[in-house]
């Protein structure tokens, strides 16, 4: 009679369980690895005030909808790159996400495309987004 391996004292059928759950775990691994989500905003969103990022000057305020919505789920979705250890310019201007008169966001905005890591024109503390939308001031 041979050697038998622990796997071939197992049924069938408990084989093909064994097997099912493996490539669940599998695909509900894959599934919520691309998943990625940055922020929580939802439709929260009523405008975008925008100061220049020194002299914490007013330059515009955003109340386009649309636009607001198109840039909250652009970085939402967008990958990610650590800046935390690299030198660079502060962005041009500062964003601050507001509903009602509560500041619920606030990220850096670059008026050119930055190269730090990835390419991209916002940046919040430590990480620039690979996102580049320029405001409708422009």
């Amino acid at each position: 009679m041979g050697v038998r391996f622990p796997f071939q004292l197992l049924y069938k059928e408990e084989l093909f369980i064994l097997n099912i759950r493996f490539i669940t775990a599998v695909l509900l691994f894959f599934v919520l690895a691309g998943c990625q989500s940055n922020l929580d905003l939802n439709d929260r969103v009523a405008s975008i005030e925008v100061y220049e990022w020194d002299k914490n000057r007013l330059v515009a305020t955003i109340v386009d909808q649309e636009f607001i919505k198109t840039l909250v789920n652009k970085l939402d979705g967008a990958r990610t790159s650590s800046t935390e250890n690299m030198d660079f310019e502060m962005p041009d201007y500062k964003l601050l996400f507001k509903h009602d008169k509560e500041v619920i966001y606030e990220i850096g905005y670059y008026k050119e495309v930055v190269h730090l890591g990835l390419e991209g024109q916002y940046w919040e503390s430590d990480q620039i987004y690979g996102v580049k939308m320029k405001l409708p001031f422009e």
